[in-house]
């Protein structure tokens, strides 16, 4: 059996990542350990769209991947969110978004 090289999707909610989600699923050389979604707090929307989170845990849902939403303030270093998100899952073995 073949080991498969443990990766993030950045996961906007819209047709971009699904289609690069649904290349990656096909290709069979990747295991999605997680959909990553910037999330405003004050809203809850997705950053890049505006979707409502509600919608946001449906599709991950629907799609049978884990999903980690990010939640940011105006305040927050989006370079300083990233790398913790990145450490985080470096620790479980992913090297790639």
């Amino acid at each position: 059996m073949k080991t498969l090289e443990k990766v993030l999707v950045s996961w906007s909610g819209g047709k971009d990542s699904c289609l690069m989600l649904h290349e990656l699923v096909k290709d069979g050389r990747y295991e999605i350990t997680a959909l990553v979604c910037m999330v405003r707090e004050h809203e809850q929307r997705i950053c890049m769209h505006g979707v409502p989170v509600e919608l946001l845990d449906r599709q991950a849902a629907s799609l049978g991947f884990r999903l980690e939403k990010v939640f940011t303030t105006r305040e927050s270093n989006y370079e300083a969110v990233m790398r913790s998100i990145v450490e985080k899952f470096t620790l479980m073995g992913v090297a790639k978004i």
